[in-house]
């Protein structure tokens, strides 16, 4: 039965199969869109290179946009009139949250894969490929010309920390709303649901501050998906219009924590962008570096040799 506070005969807004295909688009695109990050995370089995407080705020900004998009009256009616309008016109009320939903549930699998595959030490030696290679004389002369980056690895207490306050600040989240709609109502928490909001877009603001400055001080992209940033950063603005379409600007806390993200993460491209061309450009110098290494030798066997010797190759 329909809630007796909402007006069931009034729509949330008309359903048209135009609006719904878009809405169904973003979701796809949005679960799209966090598949490189989650298949780099578990193809490297690492997740070295992801701030743990970049995950832990994205984890909790996260819970607080659902909460708020859950508990907007527009929402709350949506689902209380659900059984009285059905089909088409149910599904097309409840793509909003369902969007803003999906977001969720895909960061909140990172934050699993974090705890997951977060390395178990800080050791730069450790964690190091280079460590577990013979020296040579070529690798001795590469590593003395190109500084090691920054170890930017987690500790295990971090890991720890940001798994215990995620699931915490979700239980607390979700017993707050349910108490303030059981004994409150579903038309008088709306405080609550601007608190919500407000909590969102500043964590969301200040998310990619640390995996900026980690991705800064390592000098690497390392487990961070660059195809991620490039899905996410134009659809964030696409996202924020689509929320800003159903809310309008009454919900502004609902749609300006992905406008403020999406900034950030254009931010965060570039730098990544950026590190990645100056990877490869150390990639190709050292190959290079490494045939003019193996010319020299023959020459200077050659040399030494008056001529071929045994490690001489027959063929040039």
């Amino acid at each position: 039965m329909a809630h007796p506070s909402f007006d069931c005969a009034r729509p949330v807004s008309p359903p048209s199969v135009v609006d719904f295909t878009i809405s169904l688009l973003l979701v796809l695109g949005i679960l799209v869109s966090y598949l490189p990050q989650h298949v780099k995370i578990v193809s490297r089995r690492s997740a070295a290179g992801l701030s743990p407080w970049f995950v832990l705020l994205g984890s909790v900004s996260g819970t607080c946009a659902f909460a708020n998009m859950l508990l907007q009256r527009d929402s709350v009616r949506a689902m209380a009139c659900c059984p009285v309008r059905g089909g088409f016109a149910c599904a097309s009320s409840l793509l909003g949250v369902v969007q803003i939903g999906v977001q969720w549930g895909c960061f909140f699998v990172i934050m699993l894969l974090y705890l997951i595959f977060a390395p178990k030490t800080s050791s730069s030696s450790s964690s190091s490929p280079r460590s577990s290679r013979p020296s040579t004389p070529l690798s001795t002369n590469l590593s003395r010309s190109s500084p090691t980056p920054t170890s930017t690895t987690p500790q295990p207490a971090a890991t720890l920390l940001v798994g215990s306050l995620a699931f915490a600040h979700l239980f607390l989240t979700l017993l707050a709303s349910v108490m303030l709609l059981a004994f409150r109502g579903p038309l008088a928490i709306q405080p609550w649901t601007d608190l919500l909001g407000l909590l969102a877009t500043s964590l969301a603001a200040v998310q990619y501050v640390p995996q900026i400055w980690t991705t800064w001080t390592s000098g690497r992209v390392r487990s961070l998906s660059i195809g991620m940033m490039c899905i996410q950063t134009p659809g964030s603005a696409v996202f924020a219009a689509s929320l800003w379409y159903r809310v309008g600007f009454a919900g502004w806390s609902t749609w300006l924590t992905y406008l403020v993200t999406g900034c950030l993460q254009g931010f965060l491209l570039g730098l990544a962008l950026r590190y990645r061309r100056a990877g490869d450009g150390r990639r190709r110098a050292a190959d290079k570096l490494g045939e003019r290494g193996v010319a020299a030798r023959e020459d200077e066997l050659e040399r030494e040799g008056g001529g071929r010797g045994e490690e001489t190759p027959l063929l040039r």
